[in-house]
């Protein structure tokens, strides 16, 4: 087969997976989550040892949760933010946030598409 992935390649894969059991048994379990009120969300990360809550106001709010049911692009993020919030964006406006995000190990980009990582407290907000 063509293209197929270097064994060490499946050794360094599973050490992430052995990791990540490893976590999962540990308690607390680790934890991504957000929680929303009309104009602001918090994201508890209790996936390292010390847990860290972070709180984003408005539009990054709004960026946020919007990316968290599924990767958007960034048209599509600038056309929500319009269609909902009243708000022309540029991508050179926005990108700033999506970048702070995935420095923060919030949400990861792929090909100039983002997703959130966080999972919501209550789905039915």
């Amino acid at each position: 087969m063509d293209s197929t992935l270097p064994v060490q390649r499946h050794n360094e894969i599973r050490g992430f997976i052995d990791r990540w059991i490893a976590d999962w048994k540990k308690r607390p379990r680790p934890l991504l989550v957000y929680q929303r009120a009309p104009d602001w969300i918090q994201v508890v990360d209790r996936r390292e040892q010390e847990p860290a809550v972070h709180a984003f106001h408005d539009r990054d709010a709004a960026v946020y949760e919007f990316c968290s049911e599924t990767d958007r692009a960034l048209d599509n993020i600038r056309e929500h933010l319009d269609k909902n919030y009243g708000e022309k964006v540029s991508a050179d406006d926005l990108l700033p946030s999506l970048q702070k995000f995935c420095d923060m190990g919030l949400m990861l980009e792929e090909n100039r598409r983002f997703l959130s990582l966080a999972l919501p407290v209550n789905t039915n907000w």
